[in-house]
């Protein structure tokens, strides 16, 4: 249910239209996605590369999003990315805790900025880093009332307020709870046939909570292959990255099957 249109007049320019009547078969009443548009369009030289998009959802405000990267060097790629809408049914937390949860229908226009920079050594290997503000995030003031109001609604469960303040917090949330993040990534080379290693760092600049993530991938022959994720977190059950778990630890196996 999309008509799309794709024009490329220049080898270094393309334009993509598309326009989506609905969700198709099964879909959600009210559709969110009926009669909704997207209209992007891109420029790539031989260092640099830049874009816009412009999408609509027909009960929500326009989306407004804009992308740019440069090739410094052989080692050096440094990219950009910025994002302006709103977001329906968006839970306001006040900072003074004796205030409720609101819930907005659709929230105020906010703006994402996004700057990152990648460097990759002779090896093969990459180190990246990003900074991201997210608007749509609460503040240290607002981010620690959240949990307050949380945790107080849980151990007043069932009583009072506790069930609509509970299914406010789980359900209307921000995708992210914070507004400053700072994201640092270790690779080795993909190339490398005996497997591959990440590291990630995720760094909440709002509530100083933090993530340190590894991911290790070890080929034994072309068909089988072990690999295993560990997470581990600090700052406090009452912040965001480490909520839900301090530590975590994943093995697994691989199979290709012929």
């Amino acid at each position: 249910d999309t008509l799309r249109l794709a024009w490329s007049p220049l080898v270094s320019a393309s334009v993509y239209a598309a326009r989506v009547f609905d969700s198709g078969y099964g879909h959600t009443n009210p559709d969110p996605w009926s009669n909704s548009w997207l209209v992007k369009a891109d420029w790539r030289g031989d260092d640099s590369a830049v874009g816009i998009a412009l999408a609509k959802q027909e009960q929500q405000s326009l989306f407004i999003g804009l992308h740019a990267q440069r090739t410094v060097s052989d080692a050096w790629l440094l990219y950009s990315e910025a994002g302006s809408y709103t977001l329906p049914n968006l839970l306001l937390s006040p900072a003074d805790v004796s205030q409720p949860f609101v819930v907005e229908a659709e929230s105020s226009r906010r703006t994402d900025e996004l700057l990152g920079a990648a460097y990759t050594f002779e090896n093969g290997q990459t180190l990246t880093t990003e900074y991201m503000h997210y608007e749509h995030g609460y503040n240290a003031a607002e981010g620690s009332a959240y949990f307050t109001r949380a945790i107080n609604a849980a151990n007043a469960f069932p009583a009072g307020n506790s069930i609509p303040d509970l299914s406010s917090a789980l359900t209307y949330a921000p995708p992210l709870l914070g507004q400053d993040y700072l994201y640092l990534v270790w690779q080795t080379n993909l190339m490398e046939s005996t497997g591959y290693t990440r590291v990630m760092f995720t760094h909440n600049l709002t509530d100083s909570s933090n993530e340190l993530d590894g991911y290790s991938e070890y080929s034994v022959n072309p068909h089988l292959s072990l690999f295993g994720l560990a997470t581990l977190t600090s700052g406090g059950a009452q912040s965001e990255l480490s909520r839900l778990q301090e530590q975590m630890l994943t093995l697994g196996v691989k199979v290709a099957l012929p």
